[in-house]
C-alpha cells in the first residue's frame, strides 16, 4: 500500500494522519500495526486530560503521510 504522496507502506512505519475525537479534528502520530485488505491499522497514543493511553484506528491509506525520517 501508498500513502498520499505514494511512499510504500510497511508494519513500523511511523505516520501522521486526522482523528476525530468528539467532533474534533487533531493531527496524531501512530505507528503501523497491520494491513486490512484495503486500509491500515494505526496504534497511537492520546495525551489529554481526560483520556490517556494507547488506541487504535484504521484508515485509507490515501489519508496518511509516512514520516520520510524513518526511511
Amino acid at each position: 500500500m501508498q500513502d498520499f504522496f505514494g511512499n510504500e507502506l510497511k508494519v513500523g512505519d511511523t505516520v501522521a494522519f486526522i482523528y476525530d475525537r468528539f467532533h474534533y479534528r487533531d493531527l496524531h502520530k501512530g505507528e503501523i500495526t497491520g494491513f486490512t485488505p484495503k486500509q491500515v491499522r494505526i496504534s497511537f497514543i492520546i495525551e489529554h486530560h481526560e483520556s490517556l493511553g494507547q488506541q487504535k484506528t484504521i484508515r485509507n491509506p490515501k489519508s496518511i503521510v509516512k514520516n520520510m525520517k524513518t526511511v
